[in-house]
């Protein structure tokens, strides 16, 4: 004999499921259960649960239905519905005294084609239109945020859904509910709602059910990307008893977006007009205008019309850059570096995938061992063996879905020799290092990250653009320094001996001194560090105009 397959739900501990419990004595939660799709659009599937005999504000029997928010994880063995707080789901409270909303629960799928599931909600007790038990379901749209605690089923207002009326007293419309797919196979999914004491063809307690043709209550575009809105889609809507001719007379422009109106050079014809609504550059998210709808004969009706802007991945933006490197010196460049001038609208996320197109050098991309983490990358350059000039890679970023590229450009540095003359030296856009030797040299680093050596003589030096690293050696020596062009070290300054050039209009005046530096005043920039030198013993004696 076989053994059937069982489980006990008393051995549900939130590793195999878990128990919802209600919250009051009597309430009869869980007398209607279902899937409510995915309800916020998080990517997981969402619950929905009846409570007919709960009694929301109040309310004796009014009834109540909670949403639990579907997750990945961290589940305990039991959750309170009480606990719901608007992050973890939300109760949807009846309305009347007696109406039982919760007696049947379902997901009523995208109803409304916005891009998130709905719900549908009966109420078999309720009185619309003062029908005694004609009963009352109630749809209620899916969007992404804003949700709190509770939603009162009152409020709803056909932004955020709408209330099904039963037809007659006792019928008890919406004892039964349910989504009932695309039945008509138009893209928008369908209701059925159950009466089951409706009396067709005057057949007592027959009852009926009723397909409920799911309609776009919301138009959708994509981030970036206009859309026009036919006016005779709005008008469509509505209808007039004395069978004027409807047209729209203004509307609002939308927060998100612009709104115009073309009526395609046929004015006072309003059946060819259409809306144009373009989103604001990169906006994703809900939108909406205000509309009011006239019969020409003093009759109007104002009200909103919905969208959702669906959201795009937009590429990121690689911007060029450029380093330096010294000659004959393979040079380690972090992603980081690279990656801190790209951008990408929607995500920070950016890591460097690719490495190509290298000129006068080799480049390779290292991931320092940890291949999950591309914060630590680094691309290792070599310069070819004697180069100095310019050279190249381009390098490829992704946002894990779209890609750009841009170009590095390496300023390779050369090594000059002033050999025993009086040399004029002018270092490269790289990373020079320029000997001066004997003679009365001037050394010019340029651009780049230079290391200066004057050697003997009296000597001029000066760094350029970049943080230099300067030695007069022997002699009388010159450093020449203006500001904005990065902070140099000396390294053998010697106070009586040498001096300090100030040029672009620095005076010794303009400066302050702490430690070993000599610092701008006005714009506190370190212009130079003194090796074992206290700047605060100089003097106007230790400087000069150049």
């Amino acid at each position: 004999m076989k053994t059937r397959p069982s489980l006990n739900l008393s051995s549900l501990d939130g590793s195999n499921g878990f128990v919802i419990n209600g919250i009051n004595e009597g309430d009869f939660s869980g007398i209607s259960v279902s899937s409510a799709g995915d309800f916020n659009g998080d990517g997981f599937d969402d619950l929905i649960i009846g409570a007919l005999r709960a009694d929301p504000n109040g309310n004796d029997a009014a009834g109540e239905s909670y949403v639990v928010f579907g997750k990945s994880s961290s589940f305990g063995a039991s959750l309170n519905l009480s606990s719901l707080d608007g992050s973890n789901g939300f109760v949807l409270n009846g309305i009347n005294i007696y109406d039982q909303s919760g007696i049947s629960v379902s997901s009523a799928g995208d109803f409304n084609g916005d891009g998130f599931d709905d719900l549908i909600i009966g109420a078999r007790g309720a009185d619309p239109n003062g029908k005694e038990s004609a009963g009352e379901s109630y749809v209620v749209f899916g969007k992404s945020s804003g949700f709190g605690a509770s939603l009162n089923l009152s409020s709803l207002d056909s932004n955020n859904g709408f209330a099904i009326n039963g037809i007659a007293a006792d019928e008890q419309s919406g004892g039964s509910v349910s989504s009932a797919g695309d039945f008509n196979g138009d893209g928008f999914d369908d209701l059925i709602i159950g009466a089951r004491f409706a009396t067709p063809n005057g057949n007592a307690a027959a009852g009926e059910s009723y397909v409920i043709f799911g309609f776009r209550t919301t138009t959708i575009t994509d981030e970036d990307t206009p859309v026009n809105i036919l006016a005779s889609t709005i008008l469509s809507r509505y209808t007039d008893v004395d069978g004027d001719i409807l047209s729209i007379s203004n509307f609002t422009n939308p927060a998100n977006g612009t709104l115009t109106l073309n009526d395609i050079g046929t004015l006072g014809d309003a059946s060819d007009d259409y809306f144009i609504y373009t989103p604001k550059p990169n906006y994703n998210g809900a939108d909406s205008f205000t509309y009011t709808v006239i019969d020409g004969n003093g009759g109007n009706i104002t009200a909103t019309f919905n969208l959702n802007v669906k959201p795009v991945n937009d590429a990121p933006v690689a911007v060029n850059d450029t380093v330096t490197a010294a000659k004959n010196t393979a040079v380690n460049i972090q992603a980081n570096t690279l990656l801190a001038n790209d951008t990408d609208i929607d995500s920070t996320n950016l890591s460097i995938t690719d490495i190509s197109d290298t000129t006068n050098g080799t480049a390779v991309l290292k991931n320092n061992g940890t291949p999950s983490n591309s914060a630590d990358d680094f691309i290792v350059f070599t310069p070819n063996s004697g180069f100095s000039g310019a050279a190249s890679f381009n390098y490829t970023i992704t946002d894990r879905q779209l890609t750009s590229t841009a170009k590095v450009t390496i300023q390779v540095g050369d090594r000059l020799l002033g050999g025993n003359g009086n040399d004029v030296l002018h270092g490269t856009p790289g990373k020079d290092t320029l000997n001066g030797g004997n003679g009365k040299d001037n050394l010019y680093g340029g651009n780049g990250k230079d290391t200066l050596n004057g050697g003997n003589g009296n000597d001029l030096l000066c760094g350029g653009i970049g943080s230099d690293i300067l030695t007069g050696g022997n002699g009388k020596d010159k450093f020449v320094f203006t500001d904005g062009e990065g902070t140099d070290i000396i390294t053998d300054f010697c106070k009586g001996n040498d001096l300090i050039g100030l040029s672009g209009g620095l005076t010794f005046n303009k400066l302050s001194f702490t430690g070993n530096n000599i610092i701008v005043t006005a714009t506190d920039e370190i212009l130079a560090t003194l090796t074992g030198i206290s700047t605060t013993t100089l003097t106007a004696a230790n400087f000069t105009i150049v």
